[in-house]
């Protein structure tokens, strides 16, 4: 998320957040900053032609980022699931800790028209959590990420990246694409598209959208939804969350 929303307070950085968006944002942690990203979702995935359904809530999905230098920030994520999967009229039930990562985000170009600002994002998948979630050994992923403001307003940004399966044997493809609106000082709508492609397989497509709110210079509030755009299952997902930075 390339945030919009400009405080004039002297040394106060702009709050920028890699959530409620898939995008992550390319601007790194300010030096000295600690700022944490939470949020709670839900989710619904059903197969047509075949008797798989789910429900999944994440409570919560976190990301923690931490200023190292300037320009470079340390990232530590994972998320607790239930899972809720129907197998041909059998429910089951899956739960745990899941997704742990942990990574850096460095900043190489700092925005100037009619350059982007620029980062890579790179993480590492740790084998961690419950036996049936996590990885069986360490899954490194990177991200492309740039953006750039569109006169006062607007901004669009990009994410190209690339993650190892570990379990499957196989590299996977990201590609998003979020523009940002500012309707008011304080709230700003997004819209996006995302999807992924593993090799064999048919690409997946999802749009999303939301809005977010900044509620004090370091303390923001999120809610967006979305689904996928494929055919051959009905997908979709609600979500809200907050971010909260320290020390101001």
């Amino acid at each position: 998320m390339f945030n919009l929303i400009v405080y004039s307070q002297q040394n106060v950085p702009q709050l920028n957040t890699d959530r409620p968006d898939k995008t992550d944002s390319p601007v790194a942690l300010s030096s000295g900053f600690v700022q944490l990203e939470s949020g709670f979702s839900y989710e619904f995935s059903e197969l047509e032609k075949t008797n798989y359904k789910s429900e999944t809530f994440f409570i919560p999905s976190s990301l923690l980022r931490v200023g190292l230098i300037k320009n470079l920030e340390l990232r530590i994520a994972g998320l607790y699931q239930v899972n809720k999967p129907t197998v041909s009229g059998q429910k089951l039930n899956i739960n745990g800790f899941s997704d742990i990562n942990i990574g850096a985000k460095i900043q190489f170009l700092t925005e100037s028209y009619p350059i982007p600002a620029s980062a890579f994002i790179i993480g590492l998948k740790l084998p961690i959590g419950s036996p049936e979630l996590k990885p069986n050994t360490v899954e490194p992923e990177i991200i492309f990420a740039i953006a750039r403001s569109i006169g006062k307003n607007a901004s669009s940004s990009i994410n190209i990246g690339v993650n190892w399966s570990n379990n499957f044997d196989l590299l996977s493809y990201a590609f998003s694409y979020s523009f940002n609106y500012s309707l008011f000082s304080d709230l700003v709508f997004f819209v996006e598209y995302y999807g992924n492609w593993v090799h064999k397989f048919n690409p997946l497509h999802n749009v999303d959208g939301g809005i977010y709110y900044l509620i004090l210079q370091n303390f923001q509030l999120d809610i967006s939804a979305g689904g996928k755009v494929n055919r051959d299952e009905n997908y979709w997902f609600v979500s809200s969350g907050f971010t909260v930075r320290l020390p101001n």
